[in-house]
């Protein structure tokens, strides 16, 4: 059986920052709007030969939706 760790679920954004032009991701200040931005789940697995792999998954429209595609991901692990 295949080892899992719980992972995290996020929210982040792409819009640019106005001063520096660079994405703004987890840190934009908009992202405390209800919508703006898409949720994502991070997890890391081991595969059938044990080595470690990250998943990452995104463009969820809730923080719900995140945390049941993580929990279907790692129940296939």
């Amino acid at each position: 059986m295949a080892k899992a760790t719980k992972g995290v679920v996020f929210k982040r954004c792409w819009c640019p920052d106005p001063v520096t032009g660079r994405r703004g991701g987890r840190t934009c200040p908009r992202l405390a709007e209800r919508a703006h931005g898409s949720w994502y789940f991070d997890c890391r697995v081991s595969d059938l030969w044990g080595r470690r792999r990250q998943i990452r998954r995104g463009g969820f429209a809730s923080k719900a939706a995140a945390t049941h595609a993580r929990d279907t991901m790692l129940a296939r692990s």
